[in-house]
């Protein structure tokens, strides 16, 4: 069986939706690529597919401001990855592999099976790497578009501990490569995005007060992240 994730769009951002049940499909097709990021341990396996969201047509003329979309034609890959690891890092794995449903994403093979949709591999491969301890697969130095995919991800995954230490490092990088703006525009909603998942209080007091400041409309186009509206109208 294969629990299927409605998870937040990396490029939409919309807010974490509540965990539903997990439901039955029949055997996955082959992916195209393979990680296997644990060779003790390999109890998991997650599959990225690409979901109906990330083929629609609409979605460019929707959210022009929106973090970049990733590729309409992404191959399938699987990863191959540890319960432990994950159990350890990451609160929302913790929930799927332990919880009530956790016997339903077993296979015929006795190991976990998982979907995850539309986040991007390689962002979504940084995070596993961080989560497995694969320190040396993980970049020193990322862009503030794949720091704000990173954010959704540890927000949604709920594993911001386990890549504290790496966050560090590419805030310091990306304030040098793209400093906070000082007029409201798409980089300011990601720095506010990336101060409020990791708990910048003074990048995000001055994101949201340049917002509240400049905006034109009597909402703040938080493009759809998961930045809680009553956080912005405050």
């Amino acid at each position: 069986m294969v629990i299927e994730h409605d998870a937040t769009t990396i490029d939409e951002g919309s807010e974490t939706e509540q965990e539903e049940p997990p439901s039955e499909h029949g055997p996955s097709e082959e992916p195209d690529y393979v990680y296997e990021l644990s060779h003790m341990d390999a109890q998991v396996f997650i599959t990225k597919r690409t979901s109906a969201k990330e083929n629609s047509d609409e979605k460019s003329d929707q959210h022009q401001s929106d973090i970049e979309p990733t590729d309409d034609t992404e191959p399938t890959v699987e990863y191959q990855v540890s319960s432990k690891h994950l159990i350890m890092a990451s609160g929302k794995f913790r929930s799927e592999l332990t919880g009530p449903w956790a016997e339903s994403t077993k296979g015929e093979d006795g190991l976990h099976h998982l979907t995850a949709e539309d986040w991007e591999p390689e962002v979504f491969t940084i995070l596993l790497n961080i989560l497995h301890l694969q320190n040396r697969q993980v970049p020193r130095s990322i862009s503030l578009e794949k720091l704000a995919k990173l954010a959704v991800l540890v927000d949604y995954y709920r594993c911001w501990e386990a890549v504290e230490m790496w966050t560090d490092i590419w805030i310091a990088e990306v304030k040098v490569q793209a400093p906070v703006p000082v007029s409201y525009g798409r980089n300011l909603i990601l720095w506010m995005l990336v101060a409020w998942v990791f708990e910048l209080d003074e990048e995000f007091e001055k994101t949201t007060a340049v917002a509240l400041r400049q905006c034109q409309t009597p909402l703040i186009n938080n493009m759809e992240l998961p930045i809680p509206e009553a956080v912005i109208g405050e």
